[in-house]
């Protein structure tokens, strides 16, 4: 689930993409810890300094 401002996961070995006016796209890993052992995910997060914007909501049903 996504909030804005809060993340419960950790961005292992991120690189800057790019960075424009107050918006940048990191990427890198994300590591958990399951029954099998870990596993790690690729992830790409955008960073949004300043005001929010209008970000439409995610519906997953």
């Amino acid at each position: 689930m996504f909030v804005r401002g809060v993340s419960q996961y950790t961005l292992f070995e991120p690189q800057i993409l790019w960075m424009e006016a107050e918006r940048s796209m990191l990427s890198g890993f994300d590591r958990m810890e399951t029954e099998r052992g870990d596993v790690e995910y690729a992830q790409s997060w955008l960073c949004i300094i300043g005001e929010n914007p209008a970000i439409p909501e995610l519906n997953w049903e």
